[in-house]
This record gives C-alpha cells, structure tokens and sequence, in this order.
C-alpha cells in the first residue's frame, strides 16, 4: 500500500518495514477515554444555585484535576458529596478558603463569624435564602469535592462560568 508510516505503534512500524496497510489505532475512542478521565457531565437540580442555574436542572461539565491539585479558589463552583448525607452530591460556590474569617449570617444584628479550618472550604448557594450550605453543616473537608464546575451545557454550545464572568463558545 506504499510507504506510509504507522505514527501511532513504533513497534508495528518495525515489523512492517514502512509497508502500512491502512489499519491505524482509532483516535476517537482515546480521545473520548481522555475526557472521561478528566471530566464528568453531571445534572445540577434544586433552588441553591439560582440564577447561576435553572432550578429544573442544567448539565454542567466538571473537570476532576483542580481539587486533587489544591488549585481552587473564591468564586468557583464545585460539586461535592454533602457532608449530611454521603450519598447524595451538592453544587455550591467557594466563598472561603482555610484561613479566612467568615459571617455565618450577615442577615442578623449579632453577626457570627469562623474562622476556616485547615483543609476546608466555605461552601454557600448563590440564592442565600433557598440553600443548604456550610451555614448549616459548616466548612465542607476539601476531601468531600468532586470537581470544578467550568461549563455548563445548553443545546448545541458551551456555556464557560470562570469567576462572575460567562463565556459562550458555539
């Protein structure tokens, strides 16, 4: 069939002397075990989230290597199993980092503050009247979260949230 060369396998390109015969290893199927390993689809439901997102449910794209990097910040949305029930798994903004003092409730006259342990964020619902969060269960272990929400999907084009900010790629 000429002298094509197998880029993908050295060692067959060995055995066929630069002879190729049109069998390639199938980029798609890696291609798509790649994005699997780093990212996950995932369906945000309830009012916690609102306006950021639709209380009937928006599927956001998360990707797995910022948490296990320690690479999070303020302003990001994450997933993360909820630390009152294992088996369920909650959307919430970053809004404290270790370190960081935080009011539990800046509604009230004798406002409480904490202090964020050690390997523990402050986790909070965009629509503070409608949301279980760490002003109920307290700072979230960094353990506990899942991923990074960085888009969310609509239809036939991404919707990127870095920070306040959206990005629409079509």
């Amino acid at each position: 069939m000429g002298n094509k060369i197998c880029l993908f396998c050295p060692s067959y390109r060995r055995t066929c002397n630069g002879s190729y015969n049109g069998n390639i290893i199938p980029y798609k199927p890696l291609l798509k075990l790649r994005f699997y390993l780093l990212f996950k689809k995932c369906q945000c439901i309830g009012p916690s989230m609102l306006p950021t997102f639709n209380m009937i449910g928006d599927i956001v794209v998360l990707e797995h290597f910022s948490p296990k990097l320690k690479r999070l910040e303020i302003g990001d949305v994450v997933v993360c199993i909820s630390p009152t029930n294992p088996w369920r798994a909650v959307c919430k903004r970053i809004l404290g980092m270790p370190g960081d003092r935080i009011c539990i409730d800046p509604t009230v006259i004798n406002r409480k503050y904490i202090i964020v342990p050690r390997g523990h964020v402050w986790l909070q619902g965009d629509n503070m009247s409608n949301s279980t969060d760490s002003r109920s269960y307290g700072p979230v272990p960094y353990a506990l979260i899942r991923g990074r929400v960085f888009a969310r999907v609509k239809s036939n084009f991404f919707i990127f949230i870095v920070r306040d900010y959206f990005y629409i790629i079509i």
